[in-house]
């Protein structure tokens, strides 16, 4: 059966040390930030406030876990557990034979769009992107295929484990606390 394509940015599937439990700090986004931030989102840091990846970033801080309307400002809480790990969609990708492999690498599609309706991110990996390890695409790599019942790693919208890769994670070597803002 066919994946469904319904792209609904990074959701939290596995904790520290593979535990069911999702640790969040609290962030400050700037009112002067004029994208919506959708719950799933990978957001980084900027000039001291979060704000949405839209690129290949050199630093994640992590993932969104609830939604922050355009221009509001104001504090949202995010998964930056460096170890965390997520499930999202590959977009419409024909060539499975590297989703799975464990370690492999993705770039991320999409910006900072959100579903009007779900309120969630619209990002998502770009399937074509898969690759081993190389100094030029260091920003996820692939922890394997969802077990999510339903999920066909043969077809198109596969769903995949990532998580951030240490080297651009911000908390990768530090405990991130609010008061480190």
């Amino acid at each position: 059966m066919a994946n469904p394509n319904d792209p609904n940015g990074f959701k939290p599937v596995r904790g520290v040390g593979g535990s069911a439990c999702f640790r969040t700090n609290r962030y400050f986004v700037s009112s002067a930030y004029t994208a919506i931030i959708g719950v799933g989102a990978m957001v980084q840091r900027a000039d001291g406030y979060v704000k949405v990846v839209v690129a290949e970033p050199t630093e994640v801080l992590g993932v969104s876990a609830e939604y922050l309307a355009s221009s509001t400002g104001g504090w949202i809480s995010v998964y930056d557990e460096p170890t965390q790990w997520f499930e999202v969609q590959v977009d419409d990708n024909t060539d499975t034979t590297e989703l799975g492999y464990v370690g492999n690498c993705f770039k991320m599609l999409g910006t900072n769009a959100s579903n009007s309706t779900t309120l969630h991110s619209k990002q998502q990996l770009d399937g074509s992107s898969a690759a081993a390890y190389a100094a030029s695409i260091t920003f996820l790599h692939s922890m394997g295929i969802s077990k999510k019942i339903g999920n066909d790693a043969a077809t198109s919208w596969t769903r995949l484990h990532v998580m951030v890769a240490p080297v651009v994670h911000i908390h990768a070597n530090q405990t991130p606390t609010e008061s480190a803002l």
